[in-house]
């Protein structure tokens, strides 16, 4: 009774019903059913039952009376009809299960901090792929993936959803108010369907590992997954992290059922500490200055005179993380799909570093460090990977869209049409592209803060030629403004063209506001009061603080 009703109360938070989720609550329910531990108490409880009847028939009094109340409560037919409906869940969830027949096993894989420009089968100087060069031979490389957000929680939330992270909400901490007492962390809301809801609900087994305490169930981001694996502190690495889902998928995979499996890596996030025997390979064996959450914040306080040997430091500790991930990664892609290739892979980053390619300030600001604080393109372009049967080897020159990972591969996975609640996507599939019907860029919204505090809120959008940059009002902003870069003939983002082509400007933010990608700070479509209060622990925090996610702790109001 307590598994029904906490079934049907979790059947009304996620809003299923309402998302067109048939299967999801009948295998919630299933999963919360401790079977096994039930039937282990029920033999004990029987056992119990015919130890007392066998003394009441040796011993007589005082069994015999103690035997009679016992068969008011523990008659061996009581035990099985509530063993009997302990399995309702699993049967009826077994019985509807839907249909999975020759759909193809479907993996995303996130490799955190990835900028395309650091890539080399995307021209990087630097050899800091060669395993994933090879493989993307067979595959397809988009040159111009585009991530609708800086970092990594509303960037990975828009991946998940195929929504601009205004409507998704995991997009920085809340947005004070005068009735709320401090300040709370934001996480993605269950009233939005996620990919692994799409595949859970269509039959997939379905699992996890992240090593980015921003990914985990508690930030909204867990539903649909039958098992989900977070990495805390130095554990985790890409090595360590191939080795777990190995061990999945040798013991707990099940073999009559498509799999679909989402992977967060992090080696590329800062404190960049390469391990042996990549560390060293391009910089210094020890960086004298140790990148940190709590240095960049420094910085970005005006704190913290850098030269340029101290940056270049931190450039080729990052290309020795790169290098590191690919030499794990990369194989164990090519001998997951040699060893199942009715397998679609998809892998993409999620955000890049940036590392002061504005100069020693950036517009009016600091120049900056790491990630979540503008829209350039040491931020926003980042790689992106498919393999998949029937999917043929290509690189594609048109710009896309992280929007468009969750249609793409709810399409490639071949999940029912009726499941798609198309209306509620902003991206769409890549399909066409692949199949040549489509060559033409595909416009990309970015935006990044929004609560009133560092990093500030700006928008923006990508058309493939063009990236417009508005800054909105904020404390230290009392007018917004504009950036406009042609990327063709500025790709570092350095020439602002705002000023000498304002029709321009007008048109790119008129576009980017009929597109429904931009919104006002009040306005009422917003997920506003999705703050979660002290649901970060003491060791959590540090965490966060130390991956530069520090500003979810709690603050008194001024």
């Amino acid at each position: 009774m307590v598994v029904g009703w906490r079934s049907l109360q979790q059947w009304r938070l996620e809003q299923w019903g309402e998302q067109g989720f048939s299967w999801l609550p009948v295998d919630y329910w299933a999963r919360q059913q401790a079977v096994k531990p039930a039937a282990m108490a029920a033999g004990v409880a029987l056992l119990g039952f015919f130890l007392v009847e066998f003394l009441a028939a040796k011993k007589g009094k005082p069994w015999t009376g103690f035997s009679r109340i016992h068969r008011l409560w523990a008659h061996p037919v009581l035990f099985l009809l509530m063993g009997g409906a302990m399995l309702v869940p699993s049967l009826k969830a077994e019985l509807s299960r839907p249909d999975t027949k020759g759909r193809p096993n479907v993996v995303l894989v996130c490799v955190d901090t990835w900028r395309a420009d650091h890539a080399s089968f995307l021209g990087y100087e630097r050899e800091t792929h060669p395993e994933l060069a090879a493989l993307a031979e067979r595959g397809v490389v988009f040159e111009q993936a585009v991530a609708q957000a800086p970092w990594t929680m509303p960037s990975v939330a828009t991946a998940f959803t195929s929504l601009v992270p205004s409507l998704h909400g995991a997009r920085s901490h809340q947005v004070r108010q005068k009735k709320v007492r401090g300040r709370r962390w934001v996480r993605l809301s269950e009233n939005h369907a996620i990919v692994s809801e799409y595949f859970r609900n269509a039959g997939y087994q379905t699992a996890a590992w992240s090593r980015n305490p921003n990914i985990r169930p508690g930030t909204g981001f867990g539903s649909g997954f039958q098992s989900f694996r977070l990495y805390r502190g130095e554990s985790g690495r890409t090595k360590e992290m191939v080795a777990a889902v190995q061990k999945w998928l040798n013991r707990e995979r099940d073999d009559d059922l498509p799999f679909f499996l989402y992977m967060h890596i992090m080696d590329p996030h800062y404190p960049y500490e390469a391990p042996a025997p990549f560390r060293g390979r391009w910089g210094l064996a020890e960086s004298e200055l140790r990148l940190t959450g709590e240095l960049v914040e420094e910085r970005h306080a005006g704190r913290l005179p850098l030269t340029d040997a101290q940056v270049q430091q931190w450039l080729d500790a990052y290309d020795e993380e790169l290098l590191s991930m690919d030499f794990s990664l990369a194989p164990f892609l090519d001998e997951l799909m040699t060893r199942f290739p009715n397998t679609v892979v998809l892998v993409f980053g999620d955000h890049g570093d940036e590392f002061l390619e504005h100069g020693q300030t950036a517009a009016g600001e600091p120049g900056l460090l790491g990630h979540g604080h503008t829209l350039y393109d040491e931020l926003v372009h980042v790689p992106l990977l498919l393999w998949g049967p029937r999917i043929r080897p290509a690189r594609v020159e048109a710009q896309v869209r992280v929007l468009d990972l969750l249609p793409t591969l709810v399409e490639l996975g071949q999940l029912p049409q009726g499941s798609w609640p198309k209306s509620h996507w902003q991206g769409s599939s890549l399909t066409p592209i692949l199949q040549g019907l489509e060559q033409e860029s595909r416009p990309a919204p970015m935006e990044t803060g929004g609560d009133g505090r560092p990093p500030h809120h700006y928008r923006g959008l990508r058309t493939g030629d063009w990236k417009l940059i508005r800054r909105e009002v904020d404390a230290d902003n009392p007018e917004p403004y504009f950036e406009l870069f042609h990327l063709r003939e500025d790709p570092k983002e350095q020439v602002n063209l705002a000023a000498a082509q304002p029709e321009r400007v007008a048109r790119m933010f008129q576009q980017l506001r009929d597109s429904g990608w931009y919104f006002d700070s009040e306005d009422p479509r917003l997920p506003q009061g999705l703050g979660v209060k002290g649901q970060v622990s003491p060791s959590m925090q540090r965490e966060l603080n130390q991956l530069g996610y520090g500003g979810g702790e709690e603050e008194e109001e001024e």
